[in-house]
């Protein structure tokens, strides 16, 4: 009888430690440790002679993955290339108009210097623009390169080289008319062309 009463007090200490358990059990889920901070050590002596945590914001690049340098995009790939040209689109097309708006002029308009110094402005603001940028993409690389150069082959280009042409034959313009940052590509335009007219000096002797 006395074992019986025994076993009575043993069963309910077993039971109470089984309850402990199951509520440490259920309690511990709820105490996880939070992400490490990337710059919390790891040894147990608290130097960082174990290295640094490392976070999914350390690997994970829609996350940031600030500790995971990007390589360098690569100047002379299709995309990049592309992009840089669109950007660039606007002012280098304004400058094309504006040269296009004299081909149309008639014989002697250049006479009055006004229209021919509008005219060499937006001559050298073309052959400026087209210098400057064929310079900064060759500096990409051979892709880029010859995209630009085809890119400054158009219709339009050739008529404005042929147009450039025949305004240094007539004495219109000169080589001088044109700045040193634009020079490069005017020169190439009307390169072994032979000046065969003196500009407007016959029509002001004829009183024209």
């Amino acid at each position: 009888m006395s074992c019986v009463c025994a076993v009575a007090p043993m069963r309910r200490v077993l039971l109470l430690i089984a309850l402990l358990v199951a509520v440490g059990v259920l309690v511990a889920p709820l105490r996880r440790h939070l992400p490490l901070d990337p710059d919390e050590p790891l040894a147990q002596d608290g130097s960082l002679a174990a290295g640094r945590a490392r976070t999914i914001f350390d690997f994970e690049p829609a996350l940031g993955a600030f500790d995971e340098p990007q390589p360098p995009r690569d100047p002379d790939e299709s995309s990049a290339i592309q992009e840089t040209f669109e950007i660039q689109a606007d002012w280098t097309g304004r400058r094309r108009e504006e040269v296009v708006a004299f081909l149309a002029a008639t014989d002697g308009a250049f006479c009055d210097e006004r229209h021919r110094q509008d005219l060499i402005t937006a001559m050298k603001g073309y052959y400026g623009v087209r210098a400057r940028q064929k310079f900064s993409f060759s500096q990409r690389g051979p892709r880029a390169k010859s995209f630009i150069e085809a890119a400054w082959s158009t219709p339009v280009d050739r008529r404005i080289d042929r147009f450039a042409r025949l305004l240094v034959i007539s004495g219109t313009i000169t080589s001088r008319d044109i700045r040193e940052d634009a020079y490069r590509e005017f020169a190439k335009a009307v390169a072994d062309v032979v000046v065969t007219g003196d500009g407007c000096a016959s029509m002001r002797a004829a009183g024209g």
